[in-house]
């Protein structure tokens, strides 16, 4: 019998059979997927900060020391000091965004940067 009779009949053919397993394994590839990336993007984001946050300090040291320190007799920034002055600056030079774009994921947006600078700020203590 050709494919089509067994279509026609009821049965499922070796190209159907096979289409419905590989959605349920698309869907838990996604789902393996999803999981990983959930986990691996905060991982990500707070190990891609601290290369920035030490360049941050670096200049922010260097500018401190060539312009106020020396000017001002002022004493110098060590690393850390600078690194946190800088995320300061950063923290509120953040855009707040405006009333119309308000929802819950820009709140949760924030709440998330906010606890991400405090725990990025806390770190930094325990090198002073």
């Amino acid at each position: 019998m050709k494919e089509e009779d067994l279509k026609a009949k009821g049965y499922k053919t070796s190209t159907t059979a096979s289409t419905s397993t590989s959605a349920s394994t698309k869907e838990r590839n996604m789902f393996v997927v999803g999981m990983i990336g959930g986990f691996l993007v905060p991982i990500f984001l707070v190990l891609a900060i601290v290369p920035f946050l030490l360049i941050d300090g670096i200049l922010f040291s260097k500018i401190w020391q060539w312009w106020v320190a020396d000017t001002f007799g002022v004493r110098r920034l060590t690393l850390v000091e600078a690194m946190g002055i800088s995320l300061i600056v950063a923290y509120f030079r953040y855009n707040v965004p405006s009333d119309k774009d308000a929802s819950w994921k820009n709140l949760l947006s924030n709440l998330g940067k906010d606890l991400l600078v405090f725990f990025v700020a806390w770190v930094l203590t325990l090198f002073k």
